[in-house]
């Protein structure tokens, strides 16, 4: 998936606000147009590729607090700096691409809510942006509306169906 690029195009509503339409573009080059829930779920995906980076940090600084780089003899002390000073520059990287990730993260998720922004029901409006803005659970969802999982379920497929009709309408 890191091979995967994605694309924007700017529609125009009638009122002449910007929103846009995501295309992502396979290893071929070419575009593939997403359906509102592969568009939602973009965000979803950095996130979860931020989580992964963030645990990958998390795991090369406690090798380095553990000591984990030391060599030599079972009783030796001396410090394997090389390999402590290759852990340093990986962390480093990582913190690069982190945050590089991270500003990603907030363009899609401004994307997403000028989409979201689009519909004109409320109970719609909040359980999208509950779920692919704010990465809730359907059931915790569900609890703060205080609706049934079917209607929550009921809102969201309504949801999809005006996201796709406004991505449509970008794309003809």
């Amino acid at each position: 998936m890191d091979n995967v690029r994605h694309s924007r195009k700017c529609g125009f509503s009638n009122d002449g606000v910007c929103f846009h339409s995501s295309a992502i573009s396979n290893n071929d080059g070419e575009d593939k147009e997403v359906n509102a829930k592969e568009y939602l779920n973009q965000a979803r995906v950095i996130n979860a590729r931020i989580q992964a980076r963030k645990d990958e940090i998390t795991r090369l600084e406690a090798m380095l607090l553990r000591g984990i780089s030391y060599e030599g003899d079972v009783g030796s002390s001396t410090p394997n700096s090389n390999g402590n000073e290759q852990i340093i520059f990986k962390i480093v990287e990582l913190k690069g691409l982190l945050n590089h990730q991270l500003l990603e993260l907030v363009e899609k998720q401004t994307e997403i809510l000028a989409t979201i922004d689009r519909l004109t029901e409320a109970n719609e409006i909040v359980v999208l942006s509950k779920r692919y803005l704010q990465m809730k659970a359907w059931t915790t969802i569900c609890n703060e509306m205080g609706y049934s999982d079917a209607r929550v379920y009921q809102i969201h497929k309504s949801a999809l169906d005006h996201i796709d009709e406004l991505l449509n309408i970008i794309v003809n």
